[in-house]
């Protein structure tokens, strides 16, 4: 079932056509987000990618078989069953575990377990090795027990209840394992109707093919030749609507102000990426930056790095819109707004525009941080010690002028909130116009067509409508064999219309950490 999509193919020459493609990769940024769905199959993509070197991996699956960085929305369909309280009770097990032996072999808890041993020759209360050179330690009666206590707590009582909480886990890998097979068998149909339905979606219209094939068999050129028309104006009539117009104009300006921005963050972007490859740490420095303030240059340099890429990627991206949005205080997942990170400060108490003042000021006031630890001996470790930032960095990054930033970054937010206020004045988003453009066009390369193209276009709509309804009747046999197996269950599936737009749902609950996981920027593979 496992067949391939296939996409309309555009002209690369026509204007019409990228605008389409412009409207849809920027109707979702212009309001705030930078999420990308696909509507046809709801399956959708974040831009806040994970670095983090941790694997993702699910319970009773040997660590050289774990997978990294599967992507949320291909794990639905993977072939196995993922599940971040797996993930998280795998570690928590095995740090749990490590802490306790560490703890052991304290000096105070080895002599502690020297002087409770039969036969030791310690009185009550004295502890044997305690102090290099002296006699033995007699402790207080009070602190005697306390010691005890902590030596029962690190001995019997926490691996016994790291033992229970691994049984209960393998116990719960049962019914994992049965997911799991329930899962291989209603993976592929279920995939395979969604490609097939959107298949359909994508396609011409039916009824407009049959009407062109009409004018062709009744032979009334005069008929055809005013559908034409009426077709190439319904598409003109939609490129030139001011909403559109004034869209694009204030695009093309918020393009150079990017531009503009984007040449003064790219040597931090590269000295992101350097200290990221050589593994390089910041040190605190006196007069320059304190411990206190590391983690928010880590964190601005972990925001840094993915940006103004030469190839952008799942987690590389070639502009700087992500950190455009921090600086607006918008959340990268629109999900975790109360909970996501604002490396940048909330500022949620103030004016919108007072907010965005402190946050692009924090934000300068940072970089130049990272100008003066480059620029003092020492301010950077590095594994190797004769390793230093190349001389085009430190060169590049004194380009940056604070005041032609804050203006640009002023002149930036000031035209998208007047491409916001576009989109609010109009009956349609910019969504919805990109698909009427698009609907418009396919109607306009139909209608242009000859009768002979026309015919096998017919022909090749009839197959996919078969293709989709034969799909859908194998899905629903093995979703009822499936249901009446497991749950004792009679289902009824319903075809839905070829025009229905179809959306993946949730396939899969968070789990009880699946939350913090996506905070922390790990990996959680859902499925």
């Amino acid at each position: 079932y496992g067949a391939k999509k296939s996409g309309s193919k555009q002209s690369k020459s026509s204007p019409s056509a990228e605008t389409s493609f412009w409207l849809d990769s920027t109707a979702t940024a212009v309001a705030g987000g930078d999420h990308h769905t696909d509507g046809g199959t709801g399956r959708g993509s974040s831009s806040s990618g994970s670095n983090s070197s941790n694997s993702s991996c699910c319970y009773g699956i040997p660590p050289a078989r774990r997978i990294n960085h599967v992507q949320r929305r291909d794990c639905w369909e993977s072939q196995r069953l993922y599940c971040p309280d797996y993930i998280w009770a795998d570690d928590a097990i095995s740090f749990c575990q490590r802490m306790v032996r560490s703890l052991l072999k304290h000096r105070f808890v080895a002599g502690l377990s020297a002087s409770r041993m039969p036969g030791a020759g310690g009185a009550t209360g004295t502890v044997a090795g305690v102090g290099a050179g002296a006699d033995a330690a007699q402790l207080a009666q009070s602190v005697s027990d306390a010691a005890d206590a902590v030596l029962l707590l690190l001995r019997h009582d926490i691996p016994s209840k790291l033992h229970h909480f691994r049984v209960a886990v393998e116990a719960d890998g049962v019914v994992t394992k049965r997911l799991y097979l329930v899962k291989c068998e209603y993976r592929a149909p279920f995939r395979a109707f969604l490609e097939a339905h959107q298949s359909v979606q994508r396609a011409p219209s039916m009824a407009v093919v049959d009407a062109c094939l009409a004018l062709h068999n009744s032979g009334d050129k005069a008929a055809l030749h005013r559908r034409k028309q009426e077709t190439e104006r319904a598409v003109q009539e939609q490129l030139r609507k001011p909403m559109l117009l004034d869209a694009l104009e204030l695009e093309r300006r918020i393009e150079e102000v990017e531009i503009g921005m984007a040449r003064m963050l790219l040597p931090f972007t590269e000295l992101a990426r350097f200290l990221d490859t050589r593994r390089a740490r910041l040190r605190a420095i006196p007069d320059v930056v304190t411990v206190e303030e590391l983690p928010a240059l880590e964190e601005l340099l972990r925001r840094l790095k993915p940006l103004l890429c030469r190839k952008a990627g799942t987690e590389l991206r070639s502009g700087i819109r992500p950190l455009l949005l921090d600086l607006q205080g918008i959340p990268r997942d629109t999900k975790l707004s109360s909970t996501d990170i604002f490396p940048f400060g909330t500022y949620f108490h103030m004016p919108e525009e007072e907010a965005i003042s402190l946050r692009v000021s924090s934000l300068l006031s940072r970089l130049q941080t990272l100008i003066d630890i480059c620029k003092t001996k020492d301010g950077i470790l590095m594994e190797k010690s004769d390793s230093d930032v190349p001389p085009s960095i430190t060169k590049g990054l004194a380009i940056i002028d604070p005041e032609l930033f804050r203006a640009q970054h002023g002149d930036w937010t000031e035209m998208v909130h007047e491409q916001r206020k576009l989109e609010e004045e109009s009956n349609l988003s910019f969504t919805e116009l990109s698909q009427v453009l698009q609907r418009a066009e396919i109607d306009a390369g139909v209608t242009a067509a000859p009768r002979q193209q026309l015919d096998m276009l017919r022909d090749r709509l009839d197959v996919l409508e078969k293709d989709r309804v034969r799909r859908f009747e194998i899905l629903q046999e093995i979703l009822q064999g499936l249901c009446l197996r497991e749950m004792n269950m009679d289902i009824d599936l319903t075809a839905p219309d070829h025009d229905v737009v179809l959306e993946l749902p949730e396939m899969s609950a968070l789990g009880v950490f699946g939350l913090q996981l996506k905070i922390s920027r790990e990996p959680v593979p859902l499925g």
